[in-house]
């Protein structure tokens, strides 16, 4: 792999690109996409989303969600009431 600085540069390189990917796409399909793309090269991941706590139905709303596993269980527009949750 390298050394401590080696992996330091690999990681801000994808946070890079992942800044440029944020002021070069247009929609949210591709932005998610390109995002995800460049996270997957630093980071093994199996789910990431964007969640915002909606007040009004006291719980947290899945924007976008992206998987690397066969099974997907939230969709986007999701709600996870806050009360009970992990995340709450």
């Amino acid at each position: 792999m390298g050394t401590p600085m080696d992996r330091i540069e690999i990681n801000y390189r994808a946070l890079l690109a992942v800044a440029v990917e944020l002021n070069s796409q247009r929609d949210t399909h591709s932005l998610w996409e390109s995002i995800t793309a460049e996270i997957t090269k630093v980071i093994p991941w199996a789910r990431a989303s964007v969640t915002l706590y909606d007040r009004e139905a006291d719980g947290f709303r899945f924007y976008v969600i992206a998987t690397t596993i066969g099974q997907v269980v939230l969709q986007p527009n999701a709600i996870v009431p806050r009360v009970g949750s992990a995340m709450g």
